[in-house]
């Protein structure tokens, strides 16, 4: 088996919003965390395994348990080209690469690294930071006349 050539493009979301559009982003909220990586691929061919390994880097936190000179896998998605996952006409082939979690993952730096048929032909890095605390509202004294 050949080893993949081709450009691979990858854009990171937390999905569509209320509009209906997709906002494309490195940084996001680490409550109930959604991160998508949208993978496109030139040459792209049926039957191409395109793997997503998500790692905590430790950046912030590098006596984490588990962390190591990689990072700490933390998950991994995958999905196969099809025919219908591919443009005839550009040879560009798609599809996504999913992290979710419904638990807060730590403050940090993390990285995406994405493999076609084994081989690693890119990488994505990404923050996650707190959530900011909502200052508490209230009704202002009244000032006495």
């Amino acid at each position: 088996m050949t080893s993949y050539t081709g450009e691979v493009r990858v854009a990171l979301t937390g999905g569509k919003q209320s509009n209906g559009r997709i906002r494309l982003r490195n940084i996001f909220p680490n409550q109930g965390t959604q991160v998508i990586a949208i993978v496109q691929l030139e040459n792209a061919k049926p039957g191409m395994k395109v793997t997503g390994e998500w790692a905590r880097l430790g950046t912030l936190q590098p006596n984490a348990p588990g962390q190591t000179p990689d990072g700490i896998l933390i998950g991994n998605a995958d999905f196969t080209l099809t025919e219908e996952s591919i443009n005839l006409e550009t040879s560009v082939g798609s599809g996504k690469l999913q992290l979710a979690s419904s638990n807060k993952l730590p403050p940090d730096s993390y990285l995406l690294r994405v493999y076609v048929d084994g081989t690693l032909v890119r990488t994505s890095g990404f923050v996650l930071i707190p959530v900011p605390k909502q200052k508490a509202t209230g009704t202002p004294p009244q000032v006495g006349n």
